[in-house]
């Protein structure tokens, strides 16, 4: 009955937003794009852990040479009444011994009236597009990046400060036309499963935010706002978001797990050149013993030739008395130069700590046995856009 009602709201809503005569102007164009990172890297970190998920056998290499991209296959269509379809799907391309070598990321039809936009399919969630964090120059991001398959293992349970709970699963979203500065945004997310036991992040098997055999959750919403201000030379952005998740209870849980909100908030001022900005994430997992939190901050600088971006982010699992912390910490320092059109010459400095739960026997025993891990890591590369 649910779906039922759901699916009727959908098609009525389109059908008051949608004139009768819906004919295209012009057949739907099949457009190709994408991106290409690669890049060389060297990493000197205290522990040696193992790196692969499945528990076999490896160390952590310092040396490293990684390719990143995408490959955007796009189209849209202009109704006579001016109301626009389009579709999008992005095939993941990556050489990462964690990944697999290639799959379908997102795949989502879009439908833009000037009542807003609304997405149907596999991709981000609103307060993910909407959201305002510290700059960052670089192709690693400060948050959610690779350099943790470099310099840690374990990680923190948040990786962003975004709301990325859901990461790429299938939704319906609104995403509302910006009124003096102002927007608004929503999806709802069936009832589907996290992305699984690794990602592009590092290693998560020990995440609080669901463990191995994650049974997924039933399902859940997320509310964002955006806000924009531009005057001369002086830029203001702002975002906040909240997700209600219907969580599925783990077998023999006990807590209050099965429900779990998450917010952030993010905040950039910028002047010429000049960005200053960071963000909050929390997650309320109903214990407060376990509660994790994220923040990042930092400033950036950027001309029509390059860009250069300093940050720090910060990961922390809350623990019960008696417990130390788990804490994931990152300053980076990164550039960009651009060398021709679509065309980056990139470079990268990431300073790291990971503090590994030692109650944990196997954690510890990847992480050298050392309850913190520390060290570094240098990332220099080339960025195509095509």
């Amino acid at each position: 009955m649910k779906k039922l009602l759901i699916s009727g709201a959908s098609l009525f809503a389109l059908a008051v937003f949608t004139p009768a005569q819906v004919d295209a102007a012009q057949p739907l164009t099949l457009k190709i794009g994408g991106y290409l990172n690669s890049y060389f890297g060297y990493a000197n970190v205290d522990a040696k852990y193992i790196t692969n998920p499945d528990s076999s056998s490896g160390t952590l290499n310092h040396f490293d040479v990684m390719n990143d991209g995408k490959i955007f296959f796009s189209g849209e269509t202009a109704l006579d009444n001016g109301l626009k379809i389009g579709v999008m799907t992005k095939l993941k391309i990556t050489d990462d011994s964690q990944d697999k070598e290639a799959w379908i990321d997102e795949v989502y039809a879009t439908i833009d009236s000037r009542y807003g936009r609304t997405i149907l399919g596999s991709t981000d969630n609103v307060a993910v597009m909407q959201h305002v964090s510290a700059p960052s120059a670089g192709y690693l991001d400060v948050e959610a990046t690779k350099f943790v398959n470099w310099g840690v293992s374990n990680l923190s349970p948040l990786d962003a400060t975004y709301l990325d709970f859901d990461d790429k699963a299938q939704k319906i979203s609104y995403i509302s036309p910006r009124y003096k500065g102002f927007s608004v945004a929503a999806s709802w997310v069936p009832g589907t499963s996290f992305k699984g036991n690794t990602s592009n992040y590092g290693y998560r098997e020990q995440s609080v935010i669901r463990p191995v055999a994650d049974p997924g959750f039933r399902s859940a919403y997320v509310l964002s706002g955006n806000y924009e201000y531009l005057k001369d030379s002086f830029k203001l952005k702002a975002s906040g978001a909240y997700a209600n998740i219907d969580a599925i209870p783990l077998t023999g849980y006990t807590g209050k797990q099965s429900h779990r909100q998450d917010w952030s908030l993010g905040l950039s001022l910028g002047y010429k050149g000049f960005t200053l900005g960071g963000a909050f994430h929390d997650a309320d997992l109903g214990d407060d013993s376990k509660n994790p939190y994220a923040f990042d901050f930092g400033v950036g600088y950027e001309t029509d030739r390059y860009a250069l971006s300093a940050a720090y982010f910060q990961s922390t699992q809350k623990q019960p008395a008696g417990e130390k912390k788990k804490d994931f910490q990152m300053y980076q320092l990164s550039g960009k130069y651009k060398l021709g059109s679509g065309v980056d010459a990139f470079a990268s400095f990431a300073y790291l700590e990971n503090q590994v739960d030692s109650s944990n026997a196997i954690a510890l025993g990847r992480n050298g046995g050392l309850e913190k891990n520390q060290g570094w890591v240098l990332v220099s590369g080339i960025a195509l856009k095509f």
